[in-house]
């Protein structure tokens, strides 16, 4: 048994069984179809989820992934992609990259959270581009440790129908997140 000591950000323990959510782009793995083929599956997915976060009245969550869409439509950044149209995986990947560290650079708070928000539509669209599926299911009292878990990885994998913990490794990070709907409140930013 490992055990995992991390600086308390919710109130709470947790135990259960640990599963390993592992983010990182393979960039020996070539892609399978285009970034603009790519982009187009990912735009239907994520609206095709739009629709059903609507229609269960999950507004919230819809509207984090109408902001993935409108990323992925950005003027600047298609124009980037398009310069290449044969790009590979690091090339697309680097296209948003840069377009983060831009919103990292920035002053205003906000936007230096919207560069976390451009990596992860980067890694979506590279892994699409893979046709690589992220997504997992979770069962009751699974512990889920992540070096890298942004809003929309929680949404659409649906971990908020599980108790699950976050580990961020970096930065031994350690908080346990329930779902606001059965709880009623957040017990994390972006919950």
């Amino acid at each position: 048994m490992t055990n995992v000591k991390g600086l308390g950000a919710s109130l709470g323990v947790a135990i259960g069984s640990s599963f390993v959510y592992e983010n990182e782009i393979d960039f020996d793995k070539q892609a399978v179809i285009s970034h603009s083929e790519a982009s187009k599956q990912l735009i239907d997915k994520f609206n095709f989820q739009i629709n059903d976060f609507r229609s269960k009245d999950r507004n919230d969550e819809a509207d984090i992934l109408d902001a993935y869409i409108l990323i992925l439509q950005d003027p600047e950044i298609l124009d980037q992609l398009n310069q290449n149209l044969d790009s590979s995986i690091s090339e697309v990947y680097e296209v948003f990259t840069s377009t983060a560290k831009i919103f990292e650079s920035m002053e205003d708070e906000y936007f230096k959270q919207r560069a976390e928000d451009i990596i992860s539509v980067g890694k979506h669209l590279v892994f699409n581009m893979q046709n690589i599926e992220k997504e997992i299911s979770l069962s009751d009292n699974t512990i889920l440790i992540a070096k890298d878990l942004t809003p929309s990885r929680h949404i659409i994998n649906g971990f908020e129908q599980s108790l699950w913990n976050y580990i961020k490794r970096r930065r031994t990070y350690f908080t346990c997140c329930y779902s606001r709907k059965k709880f009623g409140h957040s017990m994390c930013d972006w919950c």
